[in-house]
């Protein structure tokens, strides 16, 4: 019932308890590695699944496409790309589902190979339109190819079917899906405006996927999404510093200012989310260091809420702010 209701970090503690007892139910364990997969414990659901494949008796075809398909999914949450494809393979031999053929799109795309990640994304469209990450692999495939024009098509198709998603659903599923409109702002923000209803979803999709977005980040290395990614990033850290999520905010920040060490406004938002954890002499450091870079920014300093109350509680501070800059 708790996995039904996905309510996953209940259910493993239900499960860890049957384990404990000693069990040798192999559907123990499926579901413990399901609900740790679910959690991010991914070398717990790799422990728990490889065991109820050791305990599984009995005609094992139907068993071994899901069990190749967790241990895929598993692989490429690890960022293990090539065991990824090397399992979800062998599921696809076994069985074709919209969810492996995403989970393939996502491997190619990891792996730089984007003619197969595109083919698995369209497969996952033409079984249904709606599935806005399926049009961000295309987008994503077509901008690593150099192709602008076509990244930006299927952005906005993504975009349009998000729209009519929205449009058709029940309003309990809207905020959900309008997080998804982030994931178009990875395309779209580097040469398109972005209506204010494409920076709400960001503030959103913190609460909904982080995980997608830090692979995307993260992944910045490695392939041609700099600029993009640290486009993203920057959006995502305001929108939690916004929503007071400063701590979060804080680390996003701090992987941006290394390839962005003359903007200015990088550090004044660090200063902000220091001034919201009531952090006065990170605050007045940061400021500084705007300040140094972009000299107007004093007059905003004075007019900011979250300083001015971060000066009524410290002397300090207040000082920093009454004197001004050095």
């Amino acid at each position: 019932l708790q996995m039904k209701k996905k309510e996953y970090a209940q259910a493993l503690r239900h499960l860890k308890k049957l384990i404990q007892s000693n069990s040798k139910n192999w559907q123990v364990y499926y579901k413990a590695s399901l609900c740790a997969f679910h959690t991010a414990k991914y070398d717990a659901s790799l422990f728990y699944l490889k065991t109820a494949n050791n305990l599984h008796e009995g005609d094992k075809k139907s068993f071994n496409f899901y069990y190749n398909f967790i241990l895929g999914k598993i692989y490429l949450e690890k960022g293990e790309y090539s065991l990824a494809l090397k399992k979800l393979k062998k599921a696809s031999a076994i069985r074709q589902t919209q969810s492996l053929d995403m989970a393939l799109a996502l491997t190619y795309w990891n792996l730089r190979k984007y003619k197969q990640s595109q083919f698995h994304a369209k497969e996952v469209i033409d079984t249904n339109d709606s599935q806005p990450k399926a049009f961000l692999i295309l987008a994503m495939c077509k901008w690593n190819e150099k192709n602008k024009e076509a990244a930006f098509s299927w952005a906005n198709k993504m975009k349009a079917s998000i729209y009519e998603y929205i449009n058709t659903e029940e309003n309990q599923n809207k905020k959900t899906k309008l997080a998804s409109y982030s994931l178009g702002f990875l395309i779209l923000a580097k040469e398109k405006s972005i209506d204010e209803d494409w920076k709400l979803a960001i503030k959103y999709y913190a609460k909904v996927n982080e995980k997608f977005l830090v692979g995307i980040i993260k992944t910045q290395a490695k392939q041609a999404l700099g600029e993009l990614a640290q486009n993203f990033a920057l959006e995502y850290a305001r929108a939690l510093m916004y929503d007071n999520q400063a701590q979060l905010a804080l680390r996003y920040y701090k992987n941006i200012k290394k390839n962005q060490l003359k903007n200015p406004l990088i550090y004044y938002e660090q200063a902000r989310c220091y001034g919201i954890l009531l952090q006065e002499a990170n605050a007045k450091k940061y400021l500084k260091k705007a300040v140094a870079i972009e000299p107007k920014l004093w007059n905003k300093i004075k007019r900011d809420d979250v300083f001015e109350t971060l000066a009524r509680q410290s002397e300090y501070f207040q000082d920093f702010i009454e004197d001004g800059p050095e």
